[in-house]
């Protein structure tokens, strides 16, 4: 007996799998209408989430992505069919639905080149699904490879001898970037794990010093740090720390996230400490290697593109 699927998953797949008005029912509504077909589809999720679980924490956004992958497949279909692909390929794959009537199942097969940033790659690799197994084994930039090996030879007009000319390279096409989905972006307090990180040190106030950090981790070693080695305001009866130390949580994300670290002293029992911004800086780059941007005043600019493990 199976065990029952988490209850993340459950609810992604409510969300986005089994939603009458999501994206991906609209994408397979335009397929059955163009083909004139009852698409059914039945993912395995049990083994879904054995191979791709540890990719995704948050096992909602693992039903997006792959409710993502069947959309973009019936969509890349769709186009194929509404005048993108030939008349012969069109012909196939409609006369397998009438030869395999009433059922024609189709096995999506991973493999290790998939040009993602290409957004017709995936509607070439269907116009390939009929050929034979020879072609269509080897992957693109495979083919592409072994062809480029080869040299054109010619007879030289003026020699009469064999000439080998050197073929010029295809022309570069500008590599263009999509916006990604927000459905399939994992939730602040874990995409902000992930570098770059950005840090700005503000010490525009007199008694007061904010540093801002979109890396949680970071912010809150500064404060356990400072904490540790500040001193006590023996002035004051109750001797609380001379400098107070304040983490504010992130207005967004889930789990517990800070995203800025205040750093105040209330002078009304003391005048023997300050507060001032250099302690924060040895820190900042010599202990957690961020490096600096620009400095405008009083406001210093960080960034770190190495992650930082935990």
């Amino acid at each position: 007996m199976t065990s029952p699927l988490p209850l993340q998953v459950r609810v992604g797949i409510r969300d986005y799998w089994d939603k009458e008005d999501g994206a991906l029912k609209k994408a397979v509504a335009s397929l059955e209408e163009i083909l004139g077909y009852k698409i059914v589809m039945e993912p395995q999720w049990q083994l879904l989430l054995a191979d791709l679980g540890k990719v995704f924490p948050d096992k909602a956004q693992f039903v997006a992505c792959v409710s993502a992958c069947v959309e973009s497949w019936c969509n890349s279909l769709v186009g194929l069919l509404d005048g993108q692909a030939s008349e012969d390929w069109t012909e196939t794959l409609l006369q397998k639905l009438v030869d395999r009537h009433p059922r024609l199942e189709l096995f999506l097969e991973g493999g290790p080149f998939i040009p993602w940033r290409e957004p017709d790659s995936l509607g070439r690799n269907l116009l390939t699904c009929f050929e034979a197994k020879s072609h269509a084994a080897l992957p693109h930039h495979k083919r592409i490879m072994e062809i480029d090996d080869w040299a054109d030879v010619e007879v030289g007009e003026a020699t009469g001898g064999i000439d080998v000319v050197e073929k010029q390279p295809p022309q570069s096409v500008a590599e263009v970037d999509y916006l990604p989905k927000v459905d399939l972006l994992p939730r602040p307090d874990e995409l902000l794990l992930k570098p770059p990180y950005h840090l700005v040190v503000d010490a525009t106030g007199r008694a007061e010093v904010e540093i801002q950090c979109s890396h949680s981790p970071s912010l809150q070693f500064i404060a356990h740090y400072l904490k540790r080695w500040c001193k006590a305001n023996l002035d004051d009866t109750q001797k609380p720390l001379a400098v107070e130390i304040k983490l504010q949580q992130s207005a967004f994300g889930l789990g517990l996230m800070y995203d800025r670290l205040v750093l105040s002293m209330e002078d009304r029992y003391t005048h023997r400490f300050g507060v001032t911004p250099t302690i924060v800086l040895a820190l900042v780059e010599g202990v957690l290697g961020y490096e600096r941007v620009s400095v405008d005043g009083t406001i210093w600019t960080y960034r770190r593109a190495r992650e930082l493990a935990i």
